[in-house]
């Protein structure tokens, strides 16, 4: 886990005698101790550290806390009662309580969920800030297009292993409607250069729109023979991309842009060093339009 922390506390108080104002304020501030300090031990071991555990709620069994102790003797022990409850909660499991192996895992559940018009667990999306805020939640493509657009300020790394778990879900149309063409294009676009490549060798169909407007520098675009590339680097390609299997084996309803982009991110998943080796761009524009003769 990256932090261990408490979303929302609710406090029920049981004072021995009716408390004073100063004594209530003491209160609130141990209750606020809490949850701004979260759980300092933490729930995960070592091992676990990019492991996220969501748990909806757990009631806690009444703590007493003895008054003349220091404040923050009082929080460190409440928080152990609190990590003992989750930690029970955790290893008991049930549908109020989500695992993530990292917190990408957690967003490509939130993708394909939101695709499959599946909230159910969008409190834990919640707890781990990935649920995207002032937005529509019953508009798919706003609650899309703003995750989409943090992944790709985020995680630009993580871009194409984001479309391989869409792809692998079945839902890679789904998403490219849903998304609109230029959002995907500029995602593939700084997924490319995340990964080392120059976004303006690209073929104009794989560049935002913005930029495949500009007058291109001197020495810039995409050089392709009659012949393609040709080799063993298509077949690679093919051979070892999901994104790339799927564009072959049915006729998705994408447009040229979405399908170029698609290219584009299926040679980053079958070799991520190809985007900053001279080949790569030709490569991609070798797939978008194949000669005759393969």
């Amino acid at each position: 886990m990256n932090a261990d922390t408490v979303g929302r506390l609710a406090v029920t108080w049981h004072p021995d005698a009716d408390a004073e104002p100063t004594e209530r304020a003491r209160l609130d501030r141990l209750a606020g101790a809490l949850a701004d300090g979260g759980l300092p031990d933490g729930l995960g071991p070592p091992t676990d550290r990019d492991v996220q555990v969501c748990v909806r709620r757990v009631r806690l069994p009444r703590h007493r806390m003895p008054w003349d102790a220091a404040d923050d003797q009082l929080v460190a022990g409440w928080a152990r009662v609190v990590e003992r409850a989750v930690a029970d909660a955790v290893s008991g499991g049930g549908p109020e309580v989500v695992r993530y192996r990292s917190r990408t895992q957690a967003r490509h559940d939130l993708v394909t969920s939101v695709l499959r018009h599946d909230r159910a667990r969008a409190w834990a999306w919640q707890l781990l800030d990935l649920w995207p805020r002032d937005v529509n939640p019953a508009d798919p493509a706003a609650v899309l297009g703003a995750a989409l657009v943090e992944l790709g300020r985020e995680e630009p790394a993580a871009v194409v292993g984001l479309l391989v778990a869409v792809t692998s879900a079945g839902e890679l149309a789904h998403l490219c409607a849903t998304a609109g063409d230029e959002l995907l294009v500029a995602l593939v676009h700084t997924a490319w250069q995340a990964a080392g490549g120059r976004a303006e060798d690209l073929p104009d169909v794989v560049r935002p729109a913005a930029a495949s407007a500009a007058t291109p520098a001197e020495g810039s675009g995409t050089a392709r023979g009659p012949d393609g590339v040709g080799g063993e680097l298509p077949s690679t390609v093919l051979r070892r991309s999901v994104i790339a299997r799927a564009l072959c084996a049915a006729a998705l309803p994408l447009s040229a842009r979405a399908r170029g982009a698609l290219w584009a991110a299926a040679v980053l998943e079958a070799e991520p060093a190809l985007a900053a080796a001279p080949v790569g761009a030709a490569l991609v524009a070798d797939l978008i339009a194949p000669p005759p003769s393969r």
